[in-house]
């Protein structure tokens, strides 16, 4: 569950091709929004925007991400580790499992982790830099991050963030700590198939299958229930809040998000519903 889950939720994102996109449209006479679908890790080379996501983007007047990250990676570094930093944890190994030692050891060594650094990492911040460096092996090239290309692409347009990267970050860090070190533990399991998961996701992304990429990348989820509410369901359903507020401004809206916030019973769509607004699939 959690390789996936960071794929749907890490801020290194690429631009996703469009070759089946993943769209849909609320509409009323004077506002258009735009929910664009992406995988956020992509090998370095896909095609950007096309057909149906390129006019909608081009012809949208603002530009929503779930977050907007800071063009300098310093700056995102230090928010990382103002959130991830404590003092006075247990060693790194004691927070799985004894079985799971001897491959949390290798996984640590594996990733370079500064000895320094290491014993004042919070658990989930362990989890997530094991899951990045095990996807920079895989040659998933952070540069072409969908923050970076779509925000060079939208000159003139208006920039939102429907969350801050500290907001993002705190979700994490707000976890209690048993269920950080149910993150550690799946993502000890899952490094070793890794590479073999994210392609199953790929392809389903880019054959436009959206409810196979919601499974893929939300599996595990509905065994936590508390981690589905903190990491999915409230996010989508502060996304739909602001997306009913935002229609009472006429204007074009293109909201780009991880595909598995567009697909399952907690999607934004469905969200959506409940405010009464309507999102239509673009085929």
């Amino acid at each position: 569950m959690l390789t996936r889950l960071f794929a749907l939720l890490l801020a290194l994102a690429a631009l996703p091709a469009a070759a089946a996109p993943a769209l849909w449209k609320v509409a009323d006479p004077d506002t258009t929004i735009w929910l664009y679908g992406t995988v956020h890790l992509l090998p370095k080379g896909e095609p950007g925007l096309q057909g149906a996501a390129k006019t909608a983007f081009d012809t949208s007047d603002t530009l929503a991400l779930e977050v907007l990250l800071p063009s300098d990676p310093q700056v995102a570094a230090r928010a990382m580790f103002r959130r991830g930093l404590s003092s006075n944890l247990p060693p790194v190994v004691d927070r799985v499992p004894t079985g799971k030692r001897p491959a949390l050891t290798a996984a640590l060594k594996s990733a370079a982790i500064p000895d320094v650094v290491l014993p004042s990492m919070e658990t989930w911040l362990v989890a997530l830099t094991l899951s990045t460096a095990q996807l920079a092996k895989m040659q998933l090239d952070a540069g072409e991050g969908v923050e970076a290309r779509l925000r060079a692409a939208a000159r003139g347009k208006r920039l939102v963030g429907l969350e801050t990267l500290d907001e993002q970050l705190a979700l994490f860090d707000g976890l209690p700590e048993a269920d950080q070190r149910e993150l550690l533990t799946a993502t000890v399991d899952e490094l070793p198939a890794m590479q073999a998961e994210v392609g199953q996701m790929l392809d389903a992304w880019r054959k436009g299958d959206v409810d196979r990429l919601a499974a893929e990348m939300n599996e595990g989820l509905d065994a936590t229930p508390g981690l589905r509410k903190t990491l999915l369901s409230d996010r989508n359903a502060r996304w739909a809040q602001w997306i009913k507020t935002r229609m009472a401004t006429p204007g074009s809206v293109f909201v780009a998000v991880g595909a598995g916030h567009l697909a399952g019973p907690d999607s934004v769509q469905a969200m959506l519903a409940k405010h009464g607004l309507k999102a239509e699939r673009v085929k």
